[in-house]
């Protein structure tokens, strides 16, 4: 099987054992309700569980991953977001360089934000728009 179609492969499985752990339904049995075969569902499950731990260290280590894993716009998501220690002195209030306000939110900012910080952000508050 070519690398292309192994992707496509991998996000159908990705969908159908997102439906599956949704369902709230023992795996087993909800396999069997909805014709998929047992043995070739954890099958999928380990080779994506794999795929997702090998991208999660590579992040871990600053690699880019190959392929991007979509969620569903409907299931919340979080992103964390690396703390960057700052020394302040007391009484010397945080001033940020700005402030983006979407409804109840507001995220202050400072000049030393990295990109990576900045992209995050944005995704997130893409994903989540009202």
């Amino acid at each position: 099987m070519d690398k292309i179609a192994h992707e496509v492969r991998a996000q159908e499985w990705f969908s159908i054992i997102q439906a599956c752990n949704s369902s709230g339904l023992p795996k087993k049995q909800w396999c069997e309700e909805n014709g998929i075969p047992v043995r070739k569902f954890f099958y999928w499950q380990k080779r994506i569980r794999a795929g997702l731990y090998k991208e999660a260290k590579e992040k871990d280590a600053g690699l880019v991953p190959a392929v991007p894993v979509q969620t569903t716009a409907l299931a919340p998501s979080f992103a964390e977001i690396p703390a960057t220690p700052v020394a302040l002195t007391q009484g010397d209030p945080f001033q940020p360089d700005a402030v983006i306000k979407v409804g109840n939110i507001s995220i202050q900012i400072a000049n030393t934000a990295t990109t990576e910080l900045l992209e995050r952000i944005g995704s997130t508050l893409l994903n989540h728009a009202v």
